[in-house]
């Protein structure tokens, strides 16, 4: 009614008529209502219109943040901003102190609906199995698209379909906060920014960093598990790669909303996630991963054992040659963990954790005193066979081949220097030429 109201003044303040027609919220008559006269010069017509609204935006504000519902909210915030709209075609501009106005009640809203996530989610830690489920991607567009005007924050994963495996917890607060920024987004529209956008940034982050930190707790109880540790680690490396930077791109608007552009929203993402948030729970993922190489490399020592592999035998047929049985089962066992991690973490990432967790591994176990001792009497390796250096060089090679794709440039120098270290030990012993040991090399290869 103030809207139909202002433009009915201005039409008939216009020095010729308007061609716009006004526009009412409300076919029903327009109840009578004080105005100025039509003769008001536009000064005192332009503070009438701004006291009017004033009184409005108090009104507004008793009798629509009495809800809790911040998408309920945004409705009757988007209904205003449409009339502000049309104001705007006459000349009047509304929106901004509008968005001002209630920017302050919004805040209280929004940190009301933050601590309900925090306990909706806390809720669900508690009772948490830490099994991964597939999540439909078009759950979170639906949600989306409830809010409306912002579905495009999960159209950019490339394309239509696709899904997500997380833990109930962490997609119930991917789902939940998506809701909640594009709600924002959509409330506040132009006003959305600078030291409000901040703020709402620093609220997000806060919240990602409690359930990082929750979680990391919750996985000190499940460290003998593998799979439920793995789930955990997968949530916190989404968290700091994946989502975390994705929303600080939608509310810092740097978001073009074309899932066409793929690289270039990649690289978006790469710059947010070196914020100082994101580095926070990055740091929580890599305390976690040290935890999952330490039970693992307790695991591959036992099944390697390397210092119980006989090198003291004389003969050595390399056709029949073969790696030593526990190096072939500790390889197994390495691939069946890296088939693990990379369902939870990315292939690089893995490839990383495996490649330090096996240098470290072999570096513990070629350089121990329990490997060399048998070897080493007085300095030297007399223990070692003719046919058991043999063996040894083909464990070693072995090792390195299947060990290659790692693209760990340490692991394969620990293995080098230990078999150079045999090596030269047996030749300086025997009197043997070290060409000689590298009969037989085109077969190990």
């Amino acid at each position: 009614q103030t809207c139909s109201e202002f433009q009915k003044i201005l039409s008939s303040s216009s020095s010729s008529p308007s061609s716009s027609t006004p526009v009412s919220p409300d076919p029903s008559p327009t109840p009578p209502s004080p105005s100025p006269s039509s003769a008001l010069p536009p000064s005192s017509l332009f503070s009438w219109c701004n006291d009017t609204f004033v009184l409005f935006c108090i009104a507004f504000v008793k009798e629509v943040f009495i809800l809790t519902d911040i998408a309920e909210i945004g409705e009757c915030v988007d209904l205003v901003k449409q009339y502000c709209h049309e104001l705007q075609k006459s000349g009047i501009t509304m929106e901004n102190q509008f968005s001002r106005s209630i920017s302050s009640s919004m805040w209280r809203v929004v940190d009301s609906n933050l601590q309900e996530i925090v306990s909706n989610v806390k809720e669900q830690i508690s009772v948490e199995s830490w099994a991964r489920f597939s999540y439909s991607l078009d759950d979170l567009r639906s949600s989306s698209r409830k809010v409306g005007g912002g579905g495009k924050i999960v159209e950019e994963d490339g394309g239509d379909g696709g899904a997500l495996r997380l833990t109930g917890s962490v997609f119930s607060l991917t789902k939940q906060v998506v809701k909640l920024i594009l709600t924002m987004k959509k409330s506040l529209g132009t006003s959305f920014s600078g030291s409000l956008r901040k703020d709402f940034e620093q609220r997000v982050c806060s919240i990602a960093s409690w359930y990082a930190t929750t979680i990391a707790s919750k996985a000190r109880g499940v460290e003998d598990d593998r799979e439920k540790l793995l789930n955990i680690i997968g949530n916190v490396f989404y968290l700091s790669t994946s989502l975390l930077p994705f929303l600080l791109l939608h509310i810092s608007n740097r978001s073009n909303g074309s899932a066409a552009k793929a690289a270039d929203l990649h690289g978006k993402l790469r710059n947010f996630q070196r914020v100082e948030c994101c580095l926070e729970i990055r740091q929580i993922y890599e305390n976690m991963c040290k935890t999952f190489v330490e039970k693992q490399m307790k695991v591959l020592k036992e099944c390697l054992a390397w210092s119980q592999v006989d090198y003291s035998r004389s003969s050595w047929d390399p056709k029949k040659a073969k790696p030593s049985e526990r190096m072939q089962r500790s390889m197994a066992k390495t691939s069946s963990i890296g088939e693990n991690l990379v369902e939870h973490i990315s292939t690089e990432e893995a490839k990383k954790l495996l490649g330090a967790m096996l240098k470290n591994l072999f570096e513990q176990e070629m350089f121990s005193d329990e490997f060399w001792e048998r070897f080493l009497p007085k300095g030297m390796p007399t223990g070692f066979g003719a046919g058991g250096i043999q063996q040894l060089t083909l464990d070693v090679r072995y090792l390195m081949t299947v060990t290659e794709g790692l693209e760990e440039p340490a692991l394969k120098e620990v293995l080098e220097k230990g078999l150079q270290k045999a090596v030269k030990g047996y030749c300086a012993t025997f009197d043997e030429d070290p060409r000689r040991l590298r009969e037989g090399e085109e077969e190990r290869e």
